[in-house]
Parts: C-alpha cells; sequence; structure tokens
C-alpha cells in the first residue's frame, strides 16, 4: 500500500467491526480476508477505496487492542468483548502511516483524548 488510508465515518466503522467481530463470534473463527472484503464493499456502497480502508483500519483496530496501552480500553468482564468508543473513532479517523498501520503513540493519545473529553461518560457497566 502506498498511501494513507480514507478516513470513515466512525459510526460506520464502529457497526462494520460489531458486524465482523459477531460473525467470527458466531463461527467460532476469524473471517477470511475475501469475506472481510465483501462485507466491506456491500456497507461501503461498493465503493473500493473505502473497502480497502475499512478492511485496513479493521486489522490496524485489532492489532491496537492487543497493545498494552488498550488495556482500559477493553473489556472482558461480561465474559464477551467489550470495546470504549474512543477505539473505534481512533481507528475510524486517526492518519495511519503509507503501509496502513497506526502509529501507537499518536493513535493511543487520540483514544485518550476522545475518552476524556467527548467519551467521558463512557462506562463498561452492562
Amino acid at each position: 500500500m502506498s498511501k494513507r488510508l480514507e478516513i470513515l465515518s466512525p459510526n460506520m466503522f464502529a457497526t462494520f467491526c460489531i458486524v465482523v467481530l459477531e460473525e467470527s463470534e458466531r463461527r467460532g473463527d476469524v473471517i477470511e480476508d475475501d469475506e472481510l472484503y465483501d462485507l466491506a464493499l456491500e456497507l461501503s456502497g461498493e465503493n473500493f477505496p473505502q473497502a480497502e480502508a475499512f478492511c485496513e483500519r479493521f486489522r490496524g483496530f485489532i492489532e491496537m487492542t492487543f497493545r498494552p496501552e488498550a488495556k482500559k480500553y477493553v473489556s472482558n468482564e461480561s465474559g464477551r468483548m467489550m470495546f470504549h468508543p474512543a477505539l473505534f473513532e481512533a481507528a475510524a479517523c486517526a492518519r495511519t502511516r503509507k503501509n496502513g498501520r497506526f502509529p501507537e503513540r499518536p493513535f493511543f493519545k487520540q483514544v485518550t483524548e476522545l475518552a476524556a473529553g467527548k467519551y467521558s461518560d463512557f462506562t463498561f457497566d452492562v
């Protein structure tokens, strides 16, 4: 990949992530790349660059959730993985490197700012 990824609507991106994660959980396996891309194409209205951004940002989102910095933004206490909305929004909007990956420090700085500002009242209470 030679360019930075298109910025996505945080709500659409969160919806995409939730659909993919729920389908993976239902199957008990990871969704294959071709199916992931098909879901992204459907959500993007056949917009190929946007579908690519959905897929690559999703992969980056998942990668970031395994970083130690993400620990306070991911919960598994209810027996189900839950993610802070600031993670979804940052993954939808954060600037990427030219290889499509998120630079960790700026990504988590944006997550922290979103969590403290826009999502200051969010809790993982179920």
